[in-house]
Parts: C-alpha cells; structure tokens; sequence
C-alpha cells in the first residue's frame, strides 16, 4: 500500500495538511478519516484542518474524532455557513496565516474524493519537484444517469462560454508557495478551481475514478449544483463577455449578409421583397442587438468591477471564523506534555501587545538565547534578531514543536533557530546562555521553583532571566483554567519563587486599562476564550492607550507581571542546581491543570 508522506517542512520526505470543508457530513467524514488512517506511516506526519461551514448538526450527529486516530486535527469552525467554495477559500487562508506546510491537499468529506487518491497525488506533486498544483482528474464518475447528462450539458456550456474544458474540481494538492497568489486573488471566493486557471498558476492533473459518497445524502439540490457551477463561470466573466460580443458580432455579420444576399436576388429577378424577409430582418436585428448590448453591459461591468474595492481573502477572511479548536487525541507517548490551551492561535495576531512588552525585553534578548515553551513561534520570530548568536526553543509539546519547526524553516530560514522537543531537562545543565526566556509560560508549571532552579543552572553569570507572566491570582478565572494556568502572580509571589543567586533588574506591571476588562470578565463574563473579534480590540485600542496610562502611573498596574533578574557574577559556575521556593508553598489553594505544561 502506498504511504502519505508527512513530516516536517523542511525534511526530505513531504509535511502536508488536509484541508476539508464539512457541512453535517461528520458520518461520512469520521469513514473518510479511518480510511486515510492505514495510509499513514509511523515516521511521517499529517496534519488535517476541517472547515466546519456552520454545520447545524447537534448532539449524536456531530462527529467526534475517534480515540486511535493518528492525525493532529484541528476545526476551523465558521460563524454562518458561506458554502463549499467559500469555505474552501477560508481554510486555504487560514493555512497561509496560521499552519506553513510543503503542500495542502484539498479534499471533500462525502468519501467521492477517494482516499486511496490522495498518495498518488502527493507522489505526483514529488515527480514535479513540488513546483505545480496536482488536480485529480475525473475519467469516470460514479453518480445517476441524470446527473451525468446535467454535468455534460454544463461541461459544454462552459467550455463555450469561456473556452476551457472542465477537466477537474476541488480534489488536488497545492505547493504552500502558491498560496501566496491564491489567498489575495477575489476569484478564490468564488471558485478555487477556476481561481488557479485564471490566475495562470501551474498545474497539472492525474486521472482518477469519483468515489461514491460515504454516508447520507448530499444537501445540494439542483439548483445549489446550478450555482456551483456558475460560480465557476463567473470567475471568466471578462473572457464571457468578450467571446459574446465577439459571437453577436459573428451572428450580426451572418445574418446580415444573408439578408442582403437574399434581397439582391429578389431584387435581380425582377421580384419584390417578401414581408417575411422585412419581418424577419427586424426580429433579429432586435433579438441581436439585446444580446450585444447585453455582452457588452457584462464585459464592462466585470471590468469596472477591477477598479472597485473586492473581497481579498488574505484581508477579510477573519470575519467568518468563530474559533479553531484542537480535536485530536493523538496516540500520545506517556511522557509526552500536550498543552491543553486553545489561545495560542488567537493571541499570535497581537501585534501591539507583542511590540509593547518588546520594547522592555531587547536590551537583555542578546548573545546566546533559550526560550522555554515556544509554541508557535509567535514569539521567536519577534524577539530573533543579529543581536543574537544562537537561538534555542523548548517545546514539550510534540504537535506544536512540529508546527513550529515549520514556521522556522518557511518564515525564518535565516535566524538558525535549534528545536529542542521536550523540556529543560533536555539541556544540558552548564552556563551557556546570556538570556532565558518564560513569556506566558511559567503559570503553566506545576513545580515553577524547580524550573526556575534549573533555568538559573543554565546562566551564564551576568546573564538575565526575563518572565512575563499573567497577574493578580484575585483575577484567575475560567479561562485561566481553560488554558491550563496553575496560578497568577504578583511583583511578590513571581520574586519569591526566584533562586537565591539572581538578583533583581526591574519588575513592573503591564496593561493597566486591560486589567480593567479582566476584572470584569473575573467577576461578570465568566468567558472562558476571547474571540478573535475581542482581541483584535483589545490589541488596536486598549493596548495603545495602556501604554500612555502605564507610563503615568508608573508601571504599578496591569493585568501581566513582567520581570528581568540578573545572575550574579560570583556564582560558582558548578552543575548544581540553586534551591528555590515554589509557590505551592506560598498559598494555601492550588489551582492545578493536569493537563498544563510540566
């Protein structure tokens, strides 16, 4: 049996994610998963995001995903259903912003792209050197005869209309780098697959049979196949009206010559004209000049329309989606940490939060860097700078060292990052670092004075511990628990947990305005996850004023804790680890996650 290739990006062998749109398919979409399961392999990776396009299934109809899948999935559920394509175009988005990979594999849920298909188009996309974008080409379909007949009376329409043949649809695979093209093209929103052949983009195809649908019927009728159709059409507007206008013209210069050719041998055989020829010369002059001036108001709509604001994916798609949530229950090694948090992706875009605390942390980010709890690398790829000599990030999560294994390689092929998959104790325990880094990562640590013990070990004198961290444990709610924090901290509590051999560099509060909004979700909301919509407000408006207001107020209030130490000079320079205080000996209440970082 042929294998899925999967690895990280970078690798010799392929990373790709799947992208499937579902709409209550979750019957057919749980078969379609178990039946890709024996096409993976245990050294390769695949990563699959279902685009949930506001499937109105509850209860026992909502699919679970079963507890051996092999897969990391991930759902991008949609606020309202937009439909297939449009999906489609939000997920290809999504991956271009959130998941850099080698190839995208787009495929429906029903089970008629066939899953045995999808490792002959990966090797298909390998014999292209990963350059083009690999169709899989339908030689024989499956359904009624009706709707074979419907699709050949289309296939001919629009190989008239805009002169391509309809060869392919959705199921194909994709080099990440075309997405670039794709992601700001307003074709994407209404068809993917006529978006590449307008575009220009390079593609080739494979021939394949359509499966049969999996489970249930399809929740297209005819007249929703009839839009998908023309939404396909649509994408060549221009290139229909001109070939109207074109073929009016044709029909005009025909006809008329057939007119006058009749009416000069009337005229020559010394006949008079027939009514029927007057009648029928004004009728279809009639009938011609609508449709010219029809081609024509279409050819010149669609071309104004270019000098008009469109809908670009790349900028606009964000207003569809709800949330992304991880649903996978991977077959996890018993020592092996999984973040239980969901934030990671919603928080990444906060780029005014992410610039503010920045500008306290460059003066020390210098030399030989360690950063504990990477995860996406939102933040790696901020911080990196020439400033640094080497850069290595801790992970303990596997998916997520995967993923930011990639986005190292795709958006930062120049920093030389080191992926360390694990936790400190992967490092060796010697002074090698001038800067250690915890942003957002230390509340997720049981035992926070043991590694803060073992981070010290790994200073080099005059080295700093930099920590920024969530604030005020009054204010630890339900989404602080949702994410896996163990506690909050204050100025206090964080200096108290810190080994005896580091000395203080400064400790400051941030977000003094967004310690207002936390308090009231601490004690009204009770909302468990920010939306993104929250957080794009959140950074564009309140971030900007926090930074006056802190300033005025002396950095004493905020919502996040921020603290630089310093490691003496005078340390003995020895493999033993300092002693430190945690702060479960502190506080009489634990608010423990089994499920956090460790």
């Amino acid at each position: 049996m042929v294998s899925l290739a999967v690895m990280p990006r970078g690798s010799p062998s392929l990373f790709a994610v799947i992208l499937i749109p579902v709409y209550n398919d979750y019957a057919a979409l749980a078969l379609l998963l178990t039946a890709l399961q024996p096409l993976i392999v245990e050294d390769r990776r695949v990563m699959i995001l279902i685009v949930d396009d506001g499937s109105t299934a509850t209860g026992d109809e909502r699919w679970r995903s079963p507890a051996d899948t092999r897969f990391s999935l991930q759902m991008l559920r949609l606020r309202r259903n937009v439909g297939h394509q449009r999906a489609i175009a939000i997920g290809l988005t999504y991956i271009y912003r959130h998941l850099p990979c080698d190839a995208i594999v787009v495929m429906d849920a029903d089970g008629e792209d066939r899953p045995e298909d999808v490792p002959r188009l990966m090797d298909a996309f390998e014999q292209s050197e990963r350059r083009g974008i690999v169709f899989a080409e339908r030689t024989r379909r499956s359904e009624g005869v009706w709707f074979r007949f419907s699709y050949l009376v289309y296939r001919l329409l629009h190989r008239s209309l805009t002169g391509i043949p309809v060869k392919f649809g959705n199921f194909s695979i994709v080099p990440f780098e075309a997405l670039s093209s794709l992601v700001v093209a307003s074709e994407l929103w209404n068809h993917y697959a006529a978006a590449v052949v307008k575009l220009g983009l390079r593609y080739t195809s494979i021939p394949t049979t359509r499966g049969r649908r999996a489970s249930g019927r399809s929740s297209l009728d005819f007249v929703a196949l009839v839009v998908h159709g023309l939404s396909a059409a649509s994408v060549f507007g221009d290139v229909i009206g001109v070939r109207l206008a074109i073929a009016t013209g044709l029909l005009a210069a025909i006809f008329g010559s057939f007119l006058a050719i009749t009416a000069a041998q009337a005229w020559f055989s010394g006949g008079m004209s027939l009514p029927w020829l007057a009648v029928a010369g004004v009728v279809f002059a009639l009938l011609l000049g609508q449709l010219f001036v029809t081609s024509w108001l279409v050819l010149m709509l669609v071309l104004g329309s270019r000098a008009s604001t469109a809908f670009i994916p790349l900028r606009d798609h964000e207003w569809f989606i709800r949330d992304c949530v991880d649903i996978s229950p991977l077959e996890r090694a018993t020592e092996a940490a999984f973040y239980a948090g969901t934030e990671l992706e919603v928080f990444s875009g906060a780029d005014n939060w992410k610039a503010y605390w920045k500008t306290f942390l460059d003066p020390y980010v210098v030399g030989d860097v360690l950063e504990i709890g990477a995860g996406i690398g939102a933040n790696t790829l901020r911080l990196r700078a020439s400033r640094q000599r080497r850069w290595v990030c801790v992970e303990p999560d596997p998916v997520l060292a995967a993923r930011l294994r990639a986005v190292v390689d795709h958006q930062g092929r120049d920093l030389h990052c080191e992926i360390v998959e694990g936790t400190i104790a992967r490092i060796e325990s010697r002074p090698q670092f001038e800067a250690i880094l915890y942003l957002d990562v230390l509340e997720h640590i049981a035992d926070e004075g043991t590694e803060l013990a073992e981070a010290a070990a790994r200073l080099r004198p005059g080295g700093h511990l930099i920590v920024l961290a969530p604030a005020h444990e009054r204010l630890y709610s339900e989404f602080d628990r949702a994410i896996g924090h163990h506690r909050r901290y204050t100025k206090e509590t964080l200096s108290l947990v810190m080994p005896d051999d580091l000395e203080l560099v400064r400790l400051l509060y941030l977000d003094s305005i967004g310690l207002a909004l936390s308090v009231s979700n601490r004690w009204f909301l009770k909302q468990a996850q920010p939306t993104a919509a929250q957080i794009r407000f959140w950074d564009r408006m309140v971030v900007p004023c926090s930074r006056v207001v802190d300033r005025l107020c002396d950095y004493r209030l905020g919502k996040s804790v921020l603290g630089v130490w310093r490691r003496t000079a005078n340390t003995a320079t020895t493999d033993t680890v300092p002693t430190a205080v945690s702060t479960s000996q502190l506080a009489a209440t634990s608010h423990g996650n089994p499920n956090a970082r460790n």
